[in-house]
């Protein structure tokens, strides 16, 4: 009897050995690892639109050119053959519950509020797939936004809030602390109206113990349109405690949207130091201006610190799609003696991390 069930089991064995030896190999994400793709000229997605009005991502302009190489080398130039990529499909989907949109091709639909990532599948081969995050989409109902009219209005602002400024607002009388300091902002703030925010100021540093300072602490899959500020005074003097990040708009941005915004004022600080946010990744920047100063007080720098008029430092994107800065103005004068940029002080990998469109610069003097 042992010896049966023992040959029962080598049968088996040797059945599922030669199924697995006839089996077709397949292609898996070590196999695309190994292929390494490229893509050039591709450009992040962003939209503001109501909740349930249809808008198209125009996939071809988002993923630029496409192009791949699997270690084969040119026998005469010794560089590696890449292979352009023309013919291939794409899937499109939203980050929420999948009830709640709707994708016809490269047509849209979001039937929720919110900030949602939008995620293409690109296909080529009929067989190698890559999923890519390649922007947001945010979605609003024009009757539901809260309403800010005051100082204390603007203090109030909840992390996932959808907020439109409705009035002028000085905050030279406030030592201010960061919109969202416990958790970065992922709501929407738009200002279709062109109200503006007036003296935005450091507090009194020896009482502020922030990683990161702007009117924001920080932003992630957030959506800002329309934001002015002017008479921007920020500083970071302060010998016993060093701000990360400093930047009018934010400290930080991460996979978010800044769009026709303005700052004019003076940003001083000794380690990320930006017009509009100190440091970002993944994130859009498009129709900004900054007028004003940039100044570096801390003159032993390092190469990861920066010093730009949009932004202080690009840190390094893990998708291919990395940020853009696309037809911003820049006006100012920057006081350092390393990594500075009228856009970008610093970006960690420039062909991948930070695209740079139509921008313009001058100097103050």
């Amino acid at each position: 009897m042992k010896k049966k069930s023992l040959l029962f089991l080598l049968s088996i064995l040797i059945f599922i050995l030669a199924m697995a030896g006839c089996s077709k190999p397949r292609q898996n994400y070590k196999d695309y690892q190994e292929i390494n793709v490229e893509y050039k000229n591709c450009v992040r997605f962003t939209e503001l639109v109501k909740k349930g009005e249809e808008f198209i991502v125009d996939v071809e302009k988002v993923l630029g050119e496409i192009s791949y190489y699997t270690g084969e080398k040119d026998t005469q130039s010794h560089t590696y053959v890449r292979n352009t990529i023309k013919d291939y499909t794409y899937e499109l989907f939203v980050l929420t519950n999948y009830n709640e949109y709707k994708v016809s091709q490269n047509k849209i639909v979001v039937n929720s509020l919110g900030n949602f990532e939008i995620i293409a599948r690109v296909i080529w081969d009929k067989k190698i797939s890559q999923m890519l995050w390649i922007g947001m989409v945010s979605c609003y109902d024009p009757n539901a936004l809260e309403e800010i009219h005051s100082v204390d209005d603007l203090k109030a602002i909840k992390y996932n809030g959808q907020y439109i400024l409705k009035n002028d607002i000085d905050l030279s009388s406030e030592e201010w602390e960061p919109l969202s300091k416990e958790k970065a902002f992922e709501g929407l703030l738009i200002n279709p109206d062109g109200y503006t925010i007036y003296n935005l100021h450091s507090p009194a540093l020896s009482s502020s113990k922030h990683i990161n300072f702007g009117l924001f602490n920080g932003l992630s899959l957030a959506y800002i349109d329309g934001l002015k500020l002017c008479n921007v005074s920020l500083w970071n003097i302060n010998e016993d405690f060093q701000y990360y990040s400093i930047g009018a708009i934010a400290g930080y941005s991460h996979f978010s949207a800044i769009k026709n915004c303005s700052v004019e004022g003076n940003i001083a600080g000794k380690n990320r130091v930006g017009g509009l946010v100190g440091g970002a990744s993944e994130s859009s920047f498009i129709k900004n201006i900054f007028i004003g100063n940039l100044e570096n007080i801390n003159p032993d720098v390092t190469s990861s610190y920066g010093k730009g008029g949009i932004v202080g430092v690009v840190d390094h994107a893990i998708q291919p799609i990395g940020s853009v800065v696309q037809q911003c103005y820049v006006k100012t004068n920057i006081k350092s003696d390393t990594c500075l940029g009228a856009l970008c002080g610093y970006i960690e990998i420039p062909e991948q991390d930070c695209k740079m469109i139509d921008c313009h610069f001058a100097s103050i003097y």
